[in-house]
C-alpha cells in the first residue's frame, strides 16, 4: 500500500463538482422511480381496494 502511496506523483485528483455528484445520484433515484411504480403503487392500490 504505500509503494503506490510513494509512485503516485503527490498531484490530488480534482473534484468532481456538482455534475459528478448528480452523476452518482441518478442511478440510484431511477431505482427508486423504478421501485415505486413496480412495488409501491400496486400495493397501494390493493390495500385501498381491499379497505372498501
Amino acid at each position: 500500500m504505500w509503494a503506490v502511496a510513494l509512485a503516485s506523483n503527490g498531484e490530488a485528483a480534482a473534484p468532481a463538482g456538482l455534475g459528478g455528484i448528480f452523476g452518482a445520484l441518478m442511478p440510484l433515484m431511477l431505482i427508486f422511480v423504478i421501485f415505486y411504480f413496480l412495488l409501491i403503487l400496486p400495493q397501494r392500490k390493493k390495500q385501498k381496494a381491499h379497505t372498501e
